[in-house]
């Protein structure tokens, strides 16, 4: 096939977690193909089979456990940009120095979509919750054990309360097994929290807030909780605009 009538090169953006890597294709005019999620260590065997051609990059975890990825990213042959806080410059800025790249890229894409009271809830590994004010400032949030994360640190500690995993239908009813209570818990324990942070997010802005949700944990409180809107990939699309910032010719 002559080099004129070949696809280009993809691009992707990656978002990479404490357990995962999300990533979607880039494609003209800043949308973004379907989704896709695999460990760190598969990434790189993805990116040379797809012969990507460059990739934007927010990674969450420290240098240390970011390098190995890049390292092998690189030796693919694609080009790798990682996005830093606050750089290049969005709508809202981080509220604080240590902010995690991933959030603010999360309350960034909602923000551009509608500039209104927003409180972004990301479950994850860590469940994370942002506020962002009427006229665009970052006003902070919280951070707590995501739900795979809490049922892990209570095993680690109370291994005899194992059981095989239950379906939770509801979580708002006492549990007559010792399964289904560790299950309905720990369900309990995100929707209660995240009800709370809404309600004291409400008081903070002085008017309820559009909650959005997103994650890869969004599942397991989606029909718990009194949202707004569910946008599992907003993180990538933070960073579909982050490249528009850089490139404004996408």
């Amino acid at each position: 096939m002559p080099a004129s009538e070949r696809s280009p090169s993809p691009r992707w953006l990656a978002d990479l977690g404490h357990s995962r890597v999300k990533w979607a294709e880039l494609r003209p005019g800043g949308t973004l193909g379907h989704a896709h999620t695999t460990t760190a260590e598969a990434f790189p065997d993805r990116v040379a089979a797809e012969a990507v051609a460059s990739i934007v990059l927010a990674a969450v975890p420290p240098d240390a456990t970011v390098r190995p990825l890049v390292d092998a990213v690189a030796a693919t042959g694609a080009t790798l940009v990682r996005i830093a806080l606050g750089a290049p410059r969005l709508d809202v800025a981080p509220g604080y120095a240590t902010l995690g790249v991933d959030r603010w890229l999360a309350f960034n894409a909602a923000w551009r979509q509608r500039p209104d009271p927003l409180c972004v809830i990301d479950v994850g590994t860590a469940t994370t919750v942002d506020l962002v004010d009427a006229e665009g400032r970052h006003r902070g949030g919280w951070i707590l054990p995501g739900p795979e994360a809490a049922r892990s640190g209570l095993l680690e500690r109370a291994s005899g309360l194992e059981r095989p995993r239950q379906p939770v239908e509801r979580f708002d009813a006492p549990a007559l097994t010792t399964a289904l209570a560790l299950e309905r818990g720990l369900v309990l324990q995100q929707v209660g929290a995240l009800d709370r942070a809404i309600e004291a997010g409400t008081r903070d802005l002085g008017t309820r807030p559009r909650v959005v949700l997103t994650g890869g944990g969004a599942a397991a409180v989606q029909s718990a909780l009194e949202i707004d809107e569910l946008q599992p990939d907003l993180v990538l699309h933070g960073l579909a605009l982050a490249v528009t910032r850089m490139d404004p010719e996408r």
